[in-house]
């Protein structure tokens, strides 16, 4: 079981590192959404998967493993102070339990306090829909098809974002993946990259249903002020869809991105990025003599127009400054064949 979770838990850092490198600043949010529930799926299966085959056919995996066998075991000394570490596992496992039940009563104390606020709360209907009106000072929610809203602080064309917006999480049973990633923080909540992993999955369902709102029209400023003025509002579980899920910051700054153009073209530039940082590193590592660099950033300068044969250059241009700022580019100098 131990090695299970240490296992899992790897697997959740290498995977979370990946969607960061692939997903961070591009507007693919259903691509985003399904690759966070693949992410916690995969964590699940790897750590019992048989890698066995491949590992005894991997010359490098082999060299390795005979060397850790020779090298590293026989230094290994068994202790006989066996009591001590049952002990010291006996106090991790009390601990881990200790958490874990009480993040679970957490869980299970909100999941009822949002059954109780639905049976106690009157009904209405707003653009069609049934809503549960709410009395306090709590900000608009919703959890699967309950949609809880207090219509009498909000003017009418605010009720109508907020009902698009809620109505998105709805249709789109947005409270399966919160439910999700809040069963692995209970679970694995030793782990940092769980609640980094529950936290890009609470955003990226926010920017889906921010992204469905302009999409259908609605003013894309008159929307962010309205997101601002309930910064402040309580929120009654952290379970639930709540239409002023923070960081506002970054859901207003992902409004204002222009829209990705295609999958091909982001993979394109990511591997143009990999190629470009590869060849430098291993340009850099091959001739790491000062004399050379210096020789590159001469074959660019203004008024030179050759370059040795048999040599080309990679410019890495900042299109932000002025053209003066432009000539001065980065250059890194490879072979022309490769």
């Amino acid at each position: 079981m131990i090695m299970y979770l240490l296992k899992l838990n790897i697997a959740l850092i290498l995977l979370f590192s990946f969607y960061k490198l692939m997903f961070t600043g591009d507007t693919f949010f259903s691509w985003r959404r399904a690759t966070l529930i693949g992410m916690y799926l995969v964590a699940m299966l790897v750590p019992v998967m048989d890698f066995s085959v491949w590992l005894s056919n991997s010359e490098g995996m082999t060299s390795i493993a005979n060397k850790y066998a020779t090298v590293v075991l026989p230094a290994v000394s068994t202790s006989s102070q066996g009591g001590e570490v049952l002990l010291w596992e006996l106090i991790v496992l009390i601990v881990y339990s200790v958490v874990a039940y009480v993040l679970l009563l957490r869980f299970l104390c909100q999941l009822v306090s949002i059954i109780l606020l639905k049976n106690n709360s009157q009904s209405s209907y707003i653009c069609d829909t049934e809503v549960y009106l709410l009395t306090d000072d709590e900000g608009p929610f919703s959890f699967f098809n309950w949609i809880f809203i207090n219509p009498e602080r909000h003017k009418s064309d605010e009720i109508e974002e907020i009902m698009m917006h809620e109505l998105t999480h709805c249709q789109q049973l947005h409270s399966i993946d919160i439910i999700f990633s809040e069963l692995f923080c209970i679970i694995f909540w030793f782990n940092p990259f769980v609640w980094l992993l529950k936290r890009e999955v609470r955003l990226n369902l926010e920017y889906l249903a921010d992204n469905s709102v302009l999409a259908n029209g609605k003013d894309n400023k008159e929307y962010q002020y309205h997101l601002l003025g309930l910064t402040y509002r309580k929120n009654v579980a952290t379970i639930t869809n709540n239409f002023n899920v923070l960081p506002i910051k970054k859901r207003i700054k992902m409004m204002n991105k222009k829209e990705t153009k295609g999958k091909i073209a982001q993979a394109r530039n990511l591997t143009q990025r990999i190629q470009v940082r590869g060849t430098r590193s291993v340009w850099a590592f091959s001739f790491p003599e000062p004399g050379f660099s210096r020789l590159a950033s001469s074959w660019n300068s203004e008024g030179s127009g050759q370059r040795p044969l048999g040599l080309a250059a990679v410019s890495v241009v900042d299109t932000r400054g002025s053209k003066s700022r432009r000539r001065a580019a980065v250059n890194t100098v490879i072979p022309s064949h490769l």
